[in-house]
C-alpha cells in the first residue's frame, strides 16, 4: 500500500525487518534498558524457534542463531534483575537474527503448517496483558532452587519470556533452556528438530515454565511428553510465583504466592475502593490534575450486553481461582465536578504496553491525544461530542469521512504488517463459523437467526489468507470490530480500540469486510461506501472484502462467547437481535 505517513526509511538494525518487528525493535532501542531488550530478545527467540520447528529439519545457521539469542535472553534477564545497563550491541545482533527468522518464515509458506502460522503471529505474554505478574519473580524462584542439573523448558508464549529468567536465577553452568509450541488440535506438542537433548545428566530436574495455567490441560500434556522422553527425570511445573503437582489429570498448586515484587504499587494495584486516594496520587505523579474523582466506566459492549456483575477490579475478588490480575475489564473515568473529564483504559504493561502506546502515535488524528500512559493505562480526554460513524455515513455528505477510514488501513499496513504470503494460501471460514455458532446456540439453549444451512449457502468454505495483497497485519479487529469503534467527534473521525496488544494476524480485506457489515444501514449507502473505498484502496481489496463478507459474523460470535460466559436475559435478546441484523447485512452485501 502507498502510505500517507512521514515514516522514515529504516536504518541500522531495522533494515530487513517487517514493519511490526521494526517498530518493536525501535521502541526497545529507544528505551535502551535491559527489560525492553529482554522482551524483544525473547520474542526473537520465539519467532526463530517457531521457524526452526516449521522447517521440519535441522538448519545449522538457524540453530546457531537460536543458541546465541538464548544466551542473550538469559544475559539480559540477569541485567534486568540486577539493574545493570545492557550491552548496546544487543540491538544490532537481535535485529539481524529477527531479520533472518522473518525471511525464513516467508520462504516456508509453500509448505504451510500450523507451526508456521504460530511463527507468523505475534502473541503477547500474559504477564504483560491479562494475567499480570512481575517476571522477576521467576528469577527469585530459580535462585532458591536446590543444587543439581536443571533443564528449563519454556512453553510458548509466556514460557519463551520466563525461561531465561529461570536460567539467570539458577546461575549454574549446567543449566540450559529450550522452548516448545503447544498445538493440541494439530497433533500434540511441537519442538524444533534437535531441540531436546537425547539424554540428560543423571539427577536432572526438568522445570517446565509457563504463564499461569487455566485448565492445566496443556501443562499436563507437556508433562506426559517429557516424562515419556526422560523417565528417570523429575518433571516440575511452574508459573510466576507458583509451583504445581500432577495429581491424575489435574494440576494442584503446591506453592501459590502473589506474583508481584515491585515495592511501588501500580495503577492496577490500586483499583479497589479503599485505594482511591493512592490511585489519584499515582495519577497526579503522571501529570493528571488535582481535584478529580474516580468512577467505574462501562463501555458500549457492557452497556449493550449487560452482565450479571459489571466492573470489578481484581483486588476486590475474594475467591477467584485461579487468581488473575486482569485490568482489561476495569476501565475508569476521572471526573471533575461529577462530569467525566478523562477516561483510563488498560492497553498493556511492560515493554509490550509501551510499544502499544507508541503504536497509537502513528495513528495521529484518528485517536484521541494521550494525556498520560502510566502502568499500562492510557489516559485520554473524555469526549462528549461523539456520534456513530454509521449514522454519519447515511447523511448526504457522509462519504467524505471514508478518506480517513481508508487512511487508517493504510497506516495499519505500513506499521503493523508481519509478512507476505502466497496468493494460493487460504484459511477455513465455514468450519470455525459453524463451531462458534454451535457453541453460542448451546449456551443460549434455543434457535438462532443463523444456522448451518444458511452458512453453507452464503459463506465460502475458505478465503485467501493474505487477501488481495497477500499481506498479513497485526490487527485489533478480533476485539474491536463492532460498529461503535468508529465514531465522529466534530469533524474528526475516531477509531477506538486500535491498540492490538490483544488482537490477531489477518489481512486488510478482513478489516474492510467487517467495516462494511457493521456499518450497513441500507443498500444505497453500502453501494456508495463500496464505490468510494474501491477508489481509495489498492485494487482488489474491496472485492476481496465482499468475497469474505460472512467473516464479520465470526468476530461477533467469538466475542459473545468469550466476553459473556454467563448470559443474562437482556444480553441474550440483544445478541439474537444483533445476529439477525448482521445476517441481513451479509445478505445485502453478498
Amino acid at each position: 500500500m502507498d502510505v500517507e505517513t512521514s515514516r522514515r526509511a529504516p536504518a541500522g538494525p531495522a533494515v530487513g525487518l517487517p514493519p511490526l518487528h521494526r517498530g518493536m525493535l525501535e521502541t526497545a532501542a529507544r528505551c535502551g534498558d535491559a527489560r525492553s531488550l529482554w522482551a524483544f530478545a525473547c520474542w526473537t527467540e520465539q519467532v526463530l524457534a517457531d521457524t526452526c520447528a516449521a522447517a521440519g529439519h535441522v538448519n545449522v545457521t538457524w540453530n546457531r542463531h537460536l543458541r546465541d539469542v538464548r544466551t542473550r535472553c538469559a544475559r539480559l534477564a540477569a541485567d534486568m534483575v540486577a539493574g545493570s545497563p545492557p550491552d548496546p550491541d544487543n540491538v544490532r545482533a537481535l535485529g539481524a537474527v529477527m531479520a533472518c527468522a522473518t525471511a525464513g518464515i516467508e520462504g516456508l509458506w509453500g509448505v504451510r503448517t500450523p507451526v508456521l502460522e504460530h511463527a507468523a503471529d505475534w502473541k503477547t505474554p500474559e504477564s504483560f496483558a491479562y494475567d499480570l505478574s512481575d517476571p522477576e519473580v521467576c528469577h527469585a524462584q530459580a535462585a532458591q532452587w536446590p543444587p543439581g542439573p536443571v533443564l528449563v523448558v519454556g512453553v510458548r508464549t509466556g514460557g519463551s519470556y520466563l525461561a531465561p529468567l529461570w536460567v539467570a536465577g539458577l546461575d549454574r553452568p549446567n543449566a540450559a533452556y529450550t522452548t516448545m509450541r503447544p498445538l493440541r488440535e494439530h497433533g500434540g506438542i511441537v519442538f524444533a528438530p534437535g531441540e531436546l537433548p537425547a539424554r540428560l545428566v543423571p539427577g536432572t530436574t526438568v522445570v517446565v515454565v509457563d504463564d499461569q495455567p487455566d485448565t492445566g490441560r496443556t501443562l499436563v500434556e507437556v508433562c506426559d511428553l517429557l516424562a515419556a522422553r526422560y523417565p528417570d527425570a523429575r518433571v516440575v511445573l511452574t508459573s510466576p510465583g507458583r509451583q504445581y503437582e500432577r495429581r491424575g489429570d489435574e494440576l494442584v498448586a503446591t506453592v501459590d504466592t502473589l506474583p508481584l515484587c515491585s515495592a511501588r504499587p501500580r495503577v492496577w494495584e490500586l483499583l479497589g475502593s479503599r485505594d482511591r486516594p493512592r490511585l489519584l496520587a499515582r495519577l497526579a505523579e503522571a501529570g493528571l490534575p488535582d481535584g478529580l474523582t474516580v468512577e467505574p466506566f462501562s463501555g458500549p459492549f457492557d452497556r449493550r450486553y449487560p452482565a450479571a456483575q459489571q466492573w470489578l477490579p481484581w483486588t476486590d475478588r475474594a475467591s477467584t481461582k485461579p487468581l488473575r490480575i486482569d485490568p482489561r475489564h476495569a476501565p475508569f473515568v476521572l471526573c471533575r465536578d461529577a462530569r467525566p473529564a478523562y477516561v483510563a483504559r488498560f492497553i498493556g504493561e511492560g515493554p509490550h504496553g509501551r510499544w502499544s502506546a507508541a503504536q497509537l502515535d502513528r495513528f495521529a488524528g484518528l485517536t484521541p491525544v494521550s494525556t498520560a500512559f502510566v502502568d499500562g493505562y492510557l489516559v485520554t480526554p473524555f469526549d462528549h461530542s461523539l456520534r456513530p460513524l454509521t449514522t454519519v455515513l447515511s447523511e448526504s455528505d457522509g462519504h467524505v469521512r471514508l478518506g480517513e477510514v481508508a487512511r487508517y488501513w493504510r497506516i495499519l499496513a505500513a506499521t503493523s504488517s508481519v509478512c507476505r504470503v502466497p496468493a494460493t494460501l487460504t484459511k477455513q471460514l465455514r468450519a470455525p463459523l459453524r463451531h462458534a455458532l454451535d457453541r453460542l446456540r448451546e449456551r443460549i439453549g434455543g434457535p438462532l437467526p443463523v444456522d448451518g444451512v444458511w452458512i453453507d449457502r452464503h459463506v465460502p468454505e475458505s478465503v485467501p489468507r493474505g487477501g488481495a495483497e497477500g499481506l498479513l497485519v497485526r490487527s485489533s479487529l478480533p476485539y474491536a470490530h463492532q460498529r461503535w469503534h468508529w465514531q465522529v467527534a466534530g469533524e474528526q473521525l475516531r477509531r477506538f480500540g486500535i491498540d492490538s496488544i490483544w488482537g490477531g494476524t489477518l489481512c486488510v480485506d478482513a478489516e474492510v469486510s467487517a467495516f462494511l457489515v457493521e456499518n450497513h444501514t441500507d443498500r444505497a449507502v453500502s453501494e456508495r461506501t463500496c464505490a468510494v473505498l474501491d477508489e481509495l484502496l489498492p485494487p482488489g481489496v474491496v472485492t476481496g472484502a465482499l468475497g469474505r463478507i460472512g467473516e464479520a459474523l465470526l468476530w461477533n460470535l467469538k466475542t459473545w462467547n468469550r466476553r459473556r460466559p454467563v448470559l443474562s436475559g437482556a444480553a441474550t435478546e440483544r445478541i439474537i437481535a444483533d445476529l439477525e441484523r448482521l445476517r441481513d447485512a451479509v445478505l445485502a452485501l453478498s
